[in-house]
């Protein structure tokens, strides 16, 4: 399957993410934090849905399950 790839966006997008936050949580202004609280929303979605998408790939089918 595609894991490596997926792990690897995975990283690139969230180490965006975080560094994007640090950036802007270093000079905070009315727009910095609104920026900043995109950016923790997205960094929270983002964990959110590759937790579930982990775990859907993770569990076997009924077919998987009947075959093993």
């Amino acid at each position: 399957m595609l894991w490596v790839p997926m792990v690897i966006m995975l990283c690139v997008t969230l180490t965006a993410l975080i560094q994007k936050i640090i950036a802007l949580a270093s000079a905070p202004t009315a727009g910095n934090i609104l920026q900043l609280a995109f950016a923790a929303a997205l960094l929270v979605l983002g964990v959110i849905v590759a937790v579930l998408g982990f775990r859907r790939l993770a569990e076997k089918t009924p077919q998987e399950a009947q075959n093993a």
